[in-house]
């Protein structure tokens, strides 16, 4: 991938005063560099063409996200609406990856400093329900997204699946991306849709039929082209697609990946094509693939631009339109075109390598971590394609 961003990082997280003395040794995942490339070159990238073209109403951006405790999303974000003269307003909810119910300490240092320096509004807030509560009508989650104005940017950075099964009192990632979407409907203009998940194996279970059978239903039709587009962009013959999600699954690499980007972009257009007077588009900006756990990528970053428009959805879905079946095959091209395994980018080119190590060092400072500590903790880890060199 080529028409990678150029990011001024010194403009965007400023100078952390020499004499604040380093603090904390904690790190996570979210804190290695390759992370950092998901919040600058795709939400961050995203967001700023986004805002030339669709300016925010009454200079507020509402964006709902799953804080972590340094919440680093908020804050690269909201230095890009700042930018804009443009005030953040979130909304957070707890992730489905959360073993226990987080109190409000978790995030209070980073949430007092981002309203102390009037970095977010005020009226930001993060609740103690879990995100997939939205799916259930008569919880406490789902009245709060009910009464809530529609997003500019809705942020799903999973640390689990988007798929799997689910149950009443605990519906799965799928289903809360549902319940976002309706809560959509009627949006004024375009927004973003970041979404972040793990692709394996064993999360391809329970209602990831759903979205083989939106790839399924836009394989009947040949004359919209798209057989040959997800063809070329998962590198598969789909002549019989059992079949050819049988071979994949049974040796997993990219184009397990590949595939679930194509499927997520497909039902995302199934779901909008129920809407009778206005059928809503969908448009991939980014697809981004890295490592977590195995050899292949395994870690899925998309983002989306939808258009949701001013209606409501059908209860079941009718058989894919042709505009439908041809707005796919525009989905399955942007994965052969954009998919970029950001882990081979930090191994083989040092601009993005050196990037994402410096935007990484900019937010820890920002944040009092150790950064002598965080060197050696990334120089340590286990994956070779994420040390940061």
């Amino acid at each position: 991938m080529s028409d990678v961003p150029d990011i001024d990082l010194d403009e965007i997280y400023g100078q952390r005063p020499e004499d604040v003395p380093a603090g904390s040794r904690d790190f996570a995942p979210w804190h290695l560099p390759v992370k950092q490339i998901v919040r600058d070159y795709q939400w961050g990238s995203a967001l700023t063409s986004h805002l030339k073209k669709y300016p925010c109403a009454n200079r507020r951006l509402n964006y709902l996200t799953l804080p972590g405790p340094d919440m680093w999303d908020v804050r690269v974000l909201s230095d890009i609406c700042a930018k804009f003269t443009i005030e953040l307003e979130y909304l957070g909810f707890i992730g489905t990856g959360e073993a226990e119910p987080r109190g409000n300490e978790f995030w209070f240092p980073a949430e007092a400093a981002l309203k102390q320096a009037d970095r977010v509004s005020d009226a930001s807030q993060i609740t103690p329900d879990r995100l997939e509560q939205i799916a259930v009508p008569s919880s406490q989650a789902a009245q709060l997204l009910k009464g809530s104005r529609k997003f500019d940017v809705v942020n799903l950075d999973f640390c689990d699946h988007l798929t799997g099964n689910g149950t009443v009192e605990r519906p799965t990632n799928m289903a809360s991306l549902k319940a976002l979407i309706t809560h959509q409907l009627g949006a004024a203009q375009p927004w973003l849709l970041y979404l972040t998940t793990r692709v394996t194996t064993d999360g391809l279970v329970g209602d990831i039929q759903e979205i083989w059978n939106a790839i399924k239903d836009n394989l009947a039709r040949p004359e919209s082209n798209f057989d040959v587009e997800i063809s070329a962009a998962v590198g598969a013959d789909f002549g019989d697609f059992e079949e050819c999600v049988r071979n994949i699954l049974s040796a997993p690499d990219e184009r397990l990946v590949r595939l679930f980007a194509v499927g997520v972009g497909k039902f995302l257009l199934a779901v909008l094509s129920r809407q009778p007077n206005f059928p809503g588009s969908v448009e991939m900006i980014s697809c981004y693939a890295y490592r977590v756990a195995h050899t292949e990528p395994d870690m899925l970053a998309v983002a989306f631009r939808l258009n949701t428009g001013p209606q409501t959805l059908l209860a079941e879905p009718a058989s894919a339109p042709l505009v439908e079946a041809a707005a796919a095959a525009a989905v399955a091209k942007k994965v052969e075109v954009r998919f970029w395994d950001i882990d081979q980018a930090m191994d083989s080119d040092e601009k993005t390598r050196e990037a994402a190590i410096s935007g990484t060092r900019k937010l820890l400072l920002a944040s009092n971590y150790d950064v002598d500590a965080w060197q050696t903790w990334v120089d340590r880890h286990a994956r070779q394609g994420l040390r940061a060199r």
